[in-house]
């Protein structure tokens, strides 16, 4: 079991690494998200809630940089899950980004 904690902790070491650097290629946001998302599954299988909530909060910021709106608030919402699952007190940031991410209109052509 501790194998999928190590994975996930591996994709989050890549997903970080990708913001950090340039990307000739599509956007390193959008690569950061897909590396994010499967880092908090793998969290999540292992039911590491406080970790899985820190990656969907990285994750819901990536969405909210490529001004996917919708897919921020559900990562943020994924957080608030996981937060609630151990009364953490991370659940502020996830609060705070729900609100920046339903605060704005989301347009129809999203």
């Amino acid at each position: 079991m501790s194998d999928q904690i190590a994975k996930g902790e591996e994709f989050e070491k890549q997903g970080d690494k990708k913001l950090k650097g340039w990307s000739f290629f599509g956007s390193k946001h959008e690569d950061a998200a897909d590396l994010y998302e499967k880092a908090a599954n793998f969290y999540k299988l292992r039911k590491s809630w406080d970790q899985a909530g820190v990656v969907y909060v990285k994750l819901a910021e990536c969405f909210v940089k490529l001004d996917r709106k919708h897919e921020a608030a559900n990562a943020y919402a994924d957080a608030g899950h996981c937060y609630k699952k151990t009364n953490s007190s991370g659940s502020s940031s996830f609060k705070l980004g729900l609100i920046r991410a339903f605060s704005d209109p989301i347009s129809s052509s999203s």
